[in-house]
């Protein structure tokens, strides 16, 4: 009775764990950047801003629609489908005082990057395989959305 009370337990304990690491998202990173970094991609001096899950739930109604956008203007393959890809999340403060959230898409259909996410991605070509997109969180627009040239 006790080895079944046992099995049943170890069971049980397995299953949770296996959901809870099904429900995480891998395809989400949050990174930072060093102040030549932030000079170099911002080209200028801003104050970086830690995103939020709030601010990430915003960025990614954003990026379905700006996604679903360039695949109408033929920047993205139609076959894609944006939860291919990875995506750095990089906020700042900018200099109208404006939060803004830097969406960098990376495309990894299996989501096997893993940790080499934490640190920026930039490739030149590549074409729809990068794009990025910027988010004000304050008035939820998206601007800035480009896509890497083949």
């Amino acid at each position: 009775m006790r080895s079944i009370f046992l099995l049943i337990t170890i069971f049980v304990c397995t299953y949770c764990v296996a959901q809870r690491v099904r429900s995480e998202d891998n395809s989400i990173h949050l990174i930072k950047m060093n102040n030549s970094e932030r000079e170099l991609y911002f080209s200028g001096s801003i104050q970086p801003y830690v995103a939020k899950p709030k601010d990430i739930k915003v960025c990614e109604l954003l990026l379905s629609k700006a996604f679903q956008e360039a695949q109408r203007k033929g920047l993205i393959d139609i076959g894609r489908n944006v939860a291919d890809y990875s995506r750095q999340f990089y906020g700042f403060v900018a200099k109208n005082g404006d939060t803004v959230i830097w969406v960098n898409c990376i495309f990894d259909k299996d989501h096997s990057l893993g940790t080499k996410l934490d640190k920026i991605i930039l490739n030149e070509g590549g074409g729809d395989n990068f794009f990025r997109i910027k988010v004000s969180i304050k008035r939820k627009v998206y601007f800035d959305f480009e896509v890497n040239h083949k």
